[in-house]
This record gives C-alpha cells, sequence and structure tokens, in this order.
C-alpha cells in the first residue's frame, strides 16, 4: 500500500510539473506593408534560451496560423476581420524553434483576413499576440 501511495504521489508530482509550462508572450514588432498587401510580423529572441512558436502562435509560409480565427483579427474600417480558420493537423515538428539572437520574420496577407481590397489603403490595426515556450 505504501509503495502505490509514493507511486501516485510522485505521478501526480510529475503531472503537476508538467502542467506549468512556462508558456509566455512574445514581443514582436509588427509592420503594415501596402506594397505586398500584408503584415510582416518578426520576433526577435533576445534571452538567453531557444524559444519555440507552435502553428497556433505563428504564421506558417502561406500566412496561415492552426486554430487562431479567434484570436487574430484586424480593425479596419469600423470593421473587425478575424483570421481564417485553418486546420494544421497534428504536427508536433512544426515548431518554429529561435535560437538566442536569431530574428524570425512572417508574413499574414490581407486575403486571410478577407479584408475588402478598397480597405487595404486604410488606417488598420492587427490583434495579435502570440507566445512561446523555452525549447531545445
Amino acid at each position: 500500500m505504501r509503495i502505490v501511495i509514493v507511486l501516485c504521489a510522485a505521478l501526480l508530482s510529475s503531472c503537476a510539473a508538467k502542467s506549468e509550462s512556462r508558456v509566455f508572450g512574445i514581443p514582436t514588432v509588427t509592420k503594415d506593408n501596402l506594397q505586398s498587401e500584408a503584415f510582416i510580423v518578426e520576433y526577435k529572441n533576445t534571452g538567453r534560451k531557444t524559444v519555440c512558436l507552435t502553428p497556433d502562435n505563428w504564421p506558417n509560409s502561406a500566412g496561415k496560423i492552426d486554430q487562431a480565427s479567434s484570436r487574430v483579427w484586424v480593425d479596419a474600417g469600423g470593421a473587425r476581420y478575424n483570421l481564417q480558420e485553418f486546420n494544421t493537423g497534428y504536427c508536433p515538428q512544426c515548431a518554429t524553434k529561435v535560437r538566442v539572437g536569431e530574428t524570425v520574420t512572417s508574413k499574414i496577407p490581407y486575403l486571410e483576413f478577407g479584408i475588402p481590397p478598397h480597405l487595404y489603403g486604410g488606417k488598420k490595426a492587427l490583434h495579435f499576440e502570440p507566445t512561446g515556450f523555452f525549447c531545445k
């Protein structure tokens, strides 16, 4: 009985440690680039450890973000335009690794939000608050 209690306690403590993930907001620089009809987002890792950005927190090469339609949007012309829904599927190896001192840059085309072309030249505000975690 004593062995079972010790094993259960060890199991629970290891699960608790893993559930306390070190997820944190990452500072990004965002530029509205009318020439490329896209928002350019950039993150520079100025910390002391490698940071991973998962597909639900960083745009892929096509500017798509996994299941982020309710978390990423643009305010333009008095309306809100949510990012189009996208599902990466199960992809544990798809995290973007940003080593210390490295910078990653991606772009999210206006088309991904369904912004009408007549609003492209107007004032737009991207709402995008990605998170990252320490990785190896």
